[in-house]
């Protein structure tokens, strides 16, 4: 089976990378103290552990060695990896109000942009180790695909997920 492979024009991810981070540090200032404990969609989180993990990813993002560090810790704690890697965000920031993690946010995100920006091609042309779980299927993704794709498509659907659970309006 061909990987996936990104379809976006390399700057275009990138705008797109820096605008949703903008707005998902915004959505996080917007919330009120008693919202970060609102249930979302995600039947296992409320808004600060949503926030928390896409913290996590935001770090994952931003740093070569955190990356790995995160992967590594994820692959020991075993079943499937995406999982494995979401809790353990979550899990390694469960003692953070929601004002650290919007501060966390806010100044690591154009990190993210930048370390998802310096990511060279050949990196990104390759297939990744695992399989990723999509509706069911087993399917091959390119590093290409999660960085320009994926890493961007998440905090935009999370800052909906939140936005819908608070009642906070979704610009």
């Amino acid at each position: 089976m061909k990987p996936r492979e990104s379809a976006l024009p390399r700057p275009v991810a990138m705008r797109l990378a820096a605008t949703e981070y903008a707005r998902c540090a915004e959505a996080f200032r917007s919330l009120r103290s008693d919202q970060w404990a609102t249930g979302t969609d995600c039947p296992a989180w409320d808004v600060r552990q949503m926030a928390a993990h896409m913290l996590g990813m935001a770090e994952m993002a931003a740093s070569i060695r955190e990356s790995l560090r995160q992967q590594r810790k994820a692959t020991r704690a075993g079943g499937t990896f995406s999982d494995a890697l979401n809790q353990l965000q979550v899990n390694e920031r469960k003692d953070w109000t929601g004002e650290r993690i919007t501060e966390r946010y806010a100044a690591r995100a154009p990190k993210a942009v930048a370390g998802r920006r310096r990511t060279p091609a050949f990196i990104r042309r390759r297939t990744m180790p695992q399989l990723q779980d999509f509706n069911g299927f087993q399917e091959p993704w390119t590093f290409g695909y999660l960085i320009d794709v994926i890493l961007t498509r998440d905090p935009w659907m999370h800052r909906v997920d939140i936005a819908h659970a608070t009642g906070n309006a979704c610009t």
